[in-house]
This record gives C-alpha cells, structure tokens and sequence, in this order.
C-alpha cells in the first residue's frame, strides 16, 4: 500500500482539548483511548464537557504517516473563550484520498464548568463532495465530574447520529461511560465504553511520567465491530511551553495497517 503524508495544524485557543476527532497525536498513541487525562481533557475520549474544566491556548502541528492509498489532508480549529466562562469554538476538517471521495467535517462546541461538574455538547456535520450517501449529522452530549483534586475524573455521554445528512434521518444513537485519573502525579489512566446500536466501543489507556513530568511513555487500545482491536503506544517529551510528540498505532487485525505521527505542540499561555 502506498504511504500518504497528512500535514494538520490545529489551533486550540482557551481549552485543552476540542471534539474526540482534534485531539490529534496523542489520541491516535493511545490507540483511540482517551490520555486527554494528561491534558486535562477529561476521562471520556467522547465527552465534551470535560473540555470545560482546563483553560490551554495551544497551537498544534501535526506530521502524519501512515500506509493507505495516497492522499492528503488538513484539520483547523479555533475556540474563543477566553473572556468567557463557557467553552465553545468551531472546527473543519479536509481530507482527499487518491481516486476516493473528499471527506471534510464541520464541528461546534460549547462546554461549561461549575467548581467539579462539567456540561457539555458537540454538533458535528461530516460530508462527502462526490457522494451524500455518507453524510451524517452528529451530536454528543456530555456530563462530567473531577474529583479529589483532578486526581479522578468519570462522565457520561449520550450519541445522536443521523445518517445520510439530514435528508433521510436514519437515525443512530449511543450512551456510554467512562473513568480515569491521576496517580500521584506520574501515572494517567483511563478507560471508555461507549454502547451504540450497531456497535460497542472499548477504549483504555495509561501513561508514565518520568523526570518530573518532563518524559512520557504511553499505551492503550480499542476496540469495535467497525475497525477491530487497534494497539497503540507513544512517547512525549514535555517542556514549560512545547511539547514534542510520537505516536504508533496499528490495527491488530491488518498489521500492515499502521499510523506514525510526529507532533510539535505550542503553548504560548497557560
């Protein structure tokens, strides 16, 4: 299979963390599991009010490479909340594979926080330019909790798809759950179950701080009926105002299916 070189920035202004498909580098290291822990994203990979509890200006750039057929793509978000105490932003995303459809996602979120609980909604349209038969409408809706000093944190979600855009509303929906935390600083963790009519996700992972936060080692897995049992691992390195990124992910079924994505993060206030 021929390898493809996708270049995203991503721009991530008053909160860490935006909708489960910008997480970017570190999500895909995990293998889809949430580690937003590390980035106080929350213990739910698909929870949008978790995005509440941290406010992070970020600015992202992302190297991928992976084996598939030749294409190329970009991802961009900008959230402005910083003279608000709700989150919210906007979101599009573009990717074109070599004699496939252009794929290009629109996403809305708004998150808020009150001491240790979060609420919390994203709307998220994904569109085909050379056929509707795939698009589809997206909401999640969120409740989140951080607890005992941000050392644990678990939520709720609810899915609400509409297949086909907003034509022949078929709809799909989903509810699941999910816990994670931070063990004496040096140890983040979680694990997702999301119930869906068609399929049932599985989400887990864990990462070591070593040096004083300064390395981290990570790994996690998923699972569901669509892709199969993806394994993923990954390495950062991470500094007062950058953070440099590795990931690997593979899906345990195709082995020749693997992702490597180098990352360099930004952060110019915190």
């Amino acid at each position: 299979m021929k390898k493809s070189i996708i270049i995203a920035i991503i721009i991530l202004i008053a909160k860490t963390g935006f909708s489960k498909d910008y997480i970017g580098a570190i999500e895909e290291g995990m293998g889809g599991a949430s580690i937003g822990i590390s980035a106080l994203n929350g213990s739910l990979f698909s929870n949008p009010a978790l995005y509440a509890f941290n406010y992070i200006y970020t600015v992202e750039l992302l190297g991928f490479l992976q084996n598939s057929p030749s294409g190329y793509g970009a991802r961009c978000s900008i959230i402005d909340t910083a003279s608000s105490p709700v989150g919210g932003g906007l979101a599009f995303s573009y990717q074109e594979e070599e004699k496939g459809p252009v794929k290009m996602d629109f996403v809305f979120n708004l998150a808020k926080s009150y001491r240790f609980i979060a609420g919390g909604m994203n709307f998220k349209y994904h569109m085909l330019r050379k056929t509707k038969s795939d698009d589809a409408f997206l909401m999640d809706f969120g409740l989140g909790f951080k607890l005992f000093k941000e050392y644990l944190y678990i939520g709720a979600v609810g899915e609400n798809i509409v297949q086909n855009g907003l034509r022949d509303e078929e709809v799909k929906r989903g509810i699941g759950g999910g816990i994670g935390g931070n063990l004496i600083g040096r140890i983040l963790w979680d694990f997702d179950y999301i119930r869906r009519e068609e399929d049932n996700v599985y989400r887990g992972g864990i990462e070591f701080l070593f040096f004083k936060g300064t390395l981290g080692i990570r790994g996690g897995f998923s699972k569901d009926e669509e892709t199969g049992k993806k394994f993923g691992a990954g390495i950062s390195i991470y500094g007062p105002k950058i953070m440099l990124n590795y990931s690997f992910s593979m899906v345990l079924d195709e082995p020749k299916t693997q992702s490597h994505i180098l990352s360099f993060i930004f952060v110019p206030i915190r």
